[in-house]
């Protein structure tokens, strides 16, 4: 069986390839026609609206396509904690397959920070920057800081990102020992909430180290839960370390209760 696995694997990814040139070519050319000041007057006033709407069903094509070549079956729950207005989700990070997971299920628009290497692909990276996707420098904290300050009336004017409450790829299943401040900086300063989603079982879909993925196996589980929300009104930067470790104990909790 495990030739079968992999032959799968190989036409999925193939899939993934073919879809992400597809998809990412129409939301740049979406993107484009939309913010090139053709449309007509009574349509050029809802461009925001329109734009945001074309990226979100292309997001969610993309995902939801993904999730079937790799036979990835995504059980999300905690719908009912997705607050109204901008808000900042942030999730346990082991595998590319976390932002797979979550496109194609969570029904609020989001958009996620990448390293910015990715912004490096071609076509890909175009696709990121007209997707409005946030370019982390990871080696440049001063400047990742300037990023999230510049992003936080996006978030008032309704957008919400996604970001790794962890920076980077874990090595192990669960959630992170040591969470980064950048991402509970950027809520505070912005004094939004910040909504934390577990994620459990992406990990076997592709480990941190691993090329081809999904080989093991059929069929693959993916557990994602929305927790409440953490207010962050009234809070400081003094209080950072402490949303911080409230945030991570949440998640820690509800990843032993999942799958």
């Amino acid at each position: 069986m495990k030739v079968v696995y992999v032959a799968r694997s190989i036409l999925a990814v193939g899939y993934f390839l073919v879809a992400t040139i597809v998809l990412g070519s129409s939301l740049i050319a979406s993107v484009a026609i939309l913010q090139s000041g053709w449309l007509p007057n009574r349509l050029a006033a809802n461009v925001r609206s329109w734009r945001n709407r074309s990226i979100d069903f292309l997001s969610w094509a993309w995902g939801r396509s993904i999730q079937w070549a790799f036979n990835m079956h995504v059980h999300l729950s905690g719908e009912e904690n997705i607050p109204q207005g901008g808000c900042l989700f942030v999730f346990n990070h082991t595998s590319h397959f976390d932002i797979l997971s979550i496109y194609g299920r969570l029904k609020k628009s989001a958009r996620f920070g990448a390293k910015i290497e990715l912004f490096k692909i071609p076509l890909f990276g175009n696709v990121l920057r007209s997707a409005g996707m946030l370019p982390i420098v990871r080696t440049d904290r001063a400047a990742v800081l300037k990023l999230y300050s510049e992003s936080i009336s996006r978030v008032h004017a309704g957008e919400s990102f996604l970001l790794a409450a962890e920076g980077t790829r874990q090595t192990a299943p669960g959630i992170g020992t040591k969470f980064k401040s950048g991402p509970f900086i950027f809520a505070i300063d912005g004094q939004f909430p910040i909504v934390p989603i577990v994620i459990k079982g992406a990990t076997a879909c592709l480990p941190k180290g691993r090329m081809l993925p999904c080989t093991d196996r059929w069929r693959y589980d993916i557990f994602l839960k929305i927790l409440p929300p953490i207010a962050t009104k009234g809070l400081t930067l003094e209080n950072r370390d402490q949303l911080k470790t409230q945030t991570r104990e949440q998640m820690a909790r509800e990843y032993e209760r999942l799958g």
